[in-house]
């Protein structure tokens, strides 16, 4: 009798702290439930972000969570091995808590894909909105009759054609925003009634803003188009004839810095050359509007247009000869730098490698042995920026461009 009552109190026992348990697994999943049951979508990109991380914080909650609710599923099962008298019982409840745990976690799964589809159309919708704002800001300059702060004709032409090139580059904004409002519509088909709208007022509002761009070109300039092709033209030419002096005047560098700053000026003259080889190319269509408006002035329209493009060309050939003048001169300094930096490292390491003390201890012989190899190890390292500097040397003395000195001895020492 008293074994049974025994072993009564001890299954009790059991069936309290089971009981324990799954109470605090039912708190935790009655909590996700509560958490789940506010579906409530993003109305913004910053609201879509912020519920995002709160939902994988959520998940991972729930993967701390799961021991818990592991713990009493095994518990259960561990009854019903003892042959526990109210077995059924726990394995009826650690059923309905393991089916509630994989209704949550379906669930979580579900709204985490909502919450990433709802980002992927906050997103789509912000951009819109940053476009449609930049094209609003666009067309108040390009409603604006005159561009104020420019005095000649060629110098508005210069503003318009920057203003219509950024256009242009910007008009890549809506194709991505297009293909991206695409590919969600082909994803999520019922949505198209958010997104299909947007994209169209924005290709309406892109053309609109191409056209009223075009239109102002138009009445800005093809009454000038004598004063602007005449205009164009002698910007260019004082432009060249800057660029001239400065190649004259200029010089090729007395050492290596001033070198290198005189190339990234000649950097900046190519970048201009690149500038001024689009207004050429443009005089020709110019020019074939004013023949065909004043046939009477054909032969001084083609003259004026023809100097300026050999004239033009007359300058590649001399800007090459100096960018390879540049680039000699910088090789053959940087040369003389290279030797004088290895002279000095040779120096330091000469005392070295020539002293005469030898030690007068077995430890003071075996730290002088490791001091040695570590400079032979050294020099051997370093006999490699020796090699490529005297090749430098060498192909400067075969192109004969080490002026002023002789070559051999330096590249010898």
């Amino acid at each position: 009798m008293w074994e049974n009552r025994q072993q009564l109190l001890s299954q009790s026992l059991n069936l309290q702290m089971f009981l324990r348990d799954a109470k605090q697994a039912e708190v935790l999943l009655a909590h996700q439930e509560h958490v789940l049951s506010k579906d409530e979508m993003p109305a913004n990109l910053e609201q879509a972000e912020n519920a995002i991380k709160r939902h994988e914080a959520f998940l991972t909650t729930m993967d701390a969570n799961d021991d818990k609710v592991n713990n009493v599923i095994q518990f259960a099962q561990r009854l019903e091995d003892e042959g526990h008298f109210a077995a059924d019982k726990a394995q009826r409840k650690a059923e309905n808590i393991s089916e509630r745990r994989e209704a949550n976690r379906q669930r979580a799964v579900q709204l985490m894909e909502k919450l990433r589809d709802a980002l992927q159309l906050q997103q789509f919708l912000q951009d819109c909105e940053e476009l449609s704002e930049w094209i609003q800001e666009k067309n108040i300059i390009a409603q604006d009759e005159t561009y104020r702060s420019a005095k000649t004709v060629h110098s508005k032409w210069t503003r318009h054609q920057a203003f219509e090139a950024e256009i242009a580059s910007n008009k890549d904004r809506l194709y991505h925003i297009q293909q991206a409002g695409e590919q969600l519509i082909t994803e999520k088909p019922e949505i198209i009634s958010t997104i299909d709208p947007r994209i169209q007022e924005l290709s309406h509002q892109f053309d609109d803003l191409e056209r009223t761009t075009r239109e102002k070109g138009e009445r800005l300039f093809d009454a000038n188009r004598q004063v602007l092709y005449e205009q164009t033209c002698d910007d260019i030419d004082t432009w060249m004839s800057d660029l001239e002096k400065q190649m004259v005047t200029g010089g090729t560098g007395e050492d290596l810095a001033s070198v290198n700053i005189l190339m990234q000026k000649q950097q900046m003259i190519e970048t201009q050359m690149a500038i001024k080889a689009q207004q050429v190319s443009e005089l020709g269509a110019q020019a074939e509007y004013l023949e065909r408006m004043t046939p009477e002035k054909v032969e001084d329209i083609q003259q004026k247009k023809e100097a300026v493009e050999r004239r033009f060309d007359e300058l590649k050939a001399p800007l090459v000869r100096r960018q390879r003048d540049l680039e000699k001169k910088k090789e053959a300094y940087q040369f003389r730098r290279d030797v004088e930096d290895e002279k000095l490292w040779i120096s330091d390491k000469m005392p070295l490698a020539t002293a005469s003390d030898n030690g007068n201890s077995l430890f003071n012989v075996n730290v002088l042995k490791k001091k040695n190899q570590s400079l032979r190890t050294e020099i051997d390292n370093h006999e490699q920026r020796i090699h490529l500097v005297c090749n430098n040397g060498q192909k400067l003395i075969d192109d004969q461009y080490l002026q002023g000195t002789n070559p051999i001895q330096i590249k010898n020492e």
